[in-house]
């Protein structure tokens, strides 16, 4: 999947960039960063420390920026 994602990345113009499998993205608040457990089918986050709501995919992907943000920050982005 890599493979081809970086192989297109030229065609359309974008770029791949890389966060861990293991990162917790849909479990972590993305305006604390407090870490919870969740079940696969909760599809609301709602942070238990800082009663922060937001979708739960919503809130992944605002924990992807966040992530790639700070490893361009230090220059770990992988392509």
């Amino acid at each position: 999947m890599r493979r081809q994602l970086t192989y297109k990345q030229s065609h359309y113009g974008t770029k791949v960039e890389l966060v861990s499998r293991w990162f917790p993205s849909s479990k972590t608040c993305s305006k604390c960063n407090h870490i919870q457990d969740m079940r696969l089918s909760d599809r609301i986050f709602n942070c238990q420390k800082c009663k922060h709501i937001q979708d739960r995919d919503e809130n992944a992907a605002t924990n992807h920026r966040i992530c790639l943000s700070r490893q361009s920050m230090v220059g770990l982005t992988g392509t």
